[in-house]
């Protein structure tokens, strides 16, 4: 999109190589606090041999499910929520005890399969997702999940920061414009981007929620490379869409790969983990 221009964007599929990717990094940064918190709740809610149901929204290829899983009480029941089929099937099966549902759908969509459905969940859950979801989307979806979900645990919410070290003249330009970028208009709306942190646990204290909230930022090392690599182009292809043929981003972005492939990089990129319970 060029700069100035105000036509909403059409729906960007997410790269299965980048959930991938961040898998990892994303497994070290989350709150054990707040996902034993979440077990522990389940446990003095849900009795055995009743599933424990979790609806786990924008599951993409299924990161959520594979390192949660493990960690809460079994059986369980899974239902996938997440626009992009091809993700959805890429989702591996259940292991023993964990029972899954797929549902190719958008959960913002008032009239999609899973919001016109009367069935109730012990936790919602959703990983990386809220940064990229209107403010108002997010109210409303907290209002329409307090009527059926006592508990909900949502990881790894982008912050307002990001530091490079070592930094460079070029850094608070390039993310400003990258902030810009993730606050364009899109299809559903301007997303949150960097004010997640403080709204989605907002959205949710309105609808009847008590929140506890978490950081757990990215610690980027510099042996991080694929993440440190995309993580610069992400930011240098925001920059470039808003601001086409801006010379001075192209040598930023050139600074920032030279230093990460000499071992040379590293990074903070602020995340927030948000553990909602509604209130007796």
């Amino acid at each position: 999109m060029t700069r100035g221009a105000s036509v909403a964007e059409p729906y960007r599929k997410a790269s299965p190589n980048w959930l991938e990717l961040r898998r990892e990094i994303d497994a070290r940064s989350r709150s054990p606090a707040l996902e034993r918190q979440a077990a522990d709740r389940l446990r003095d809610v849900q009795p055995t041999p009743n599933p424990t149901r979790i609806l786990d929204l924008g599951a993409g290829a299924g990161a959520n499910l594979l390192h949660l899983a493990p960690r809460l009480p079994l059986p369980q029941r899974w239902t996938l929520v997440d626009r992009d089929r091809e993700l959805l099937a890429s989702v591996p099966r259940g292991g023993p005890g964990v029972e899954i549902e797929r549902m190719a759908c958008d959960f913002l969509d008032p009239g999609s399969p899973v919001r016109a459905r009367d069935g109730e969940y012990d936790l919602a859950s959703a990983n990386a997702v809220f940064d990229l979801v209107p403010e108002e989307g997010a109210h409303a979806l907290a209002r329409w999940l307090a009527d059926r979900c006592p508990l909900a645990l949502f990881t790894l919410h982008y912050g307002p920061e990001t530091r490079f070290e070592p930094s460079s003249p070029g850094d608070e330009r390039a993310l400003a414009l990258f902030h810009r970028h993730m606050t364009r208009e899109q299809a559903s709306g301007r997303a949150m981007g960097e004010r997640c942190e403080v709204a989605l646990p907002r959205a949710l204290r309105d609808a009847g929620y008590e929140v506890r909230t978490e950081a757990t930022p990215w610690r980027v090392r510099p042996d991080d490379i694929g993440i440190l690599l995309q993580l610069i182009s992400f930011i240098e292809d925001a920059c470039l869409e808003l601001m086409p043929g801006e010379i001075k981003i192209g040598e930023w972005g050139k600074d920032k790969r030279r230093l990460a492939l000499a071992g040379r990089l590293s990074a903070t990129v602020e995340h927030v983990d948000v553990l909602a319970w509604r209130r007796a």
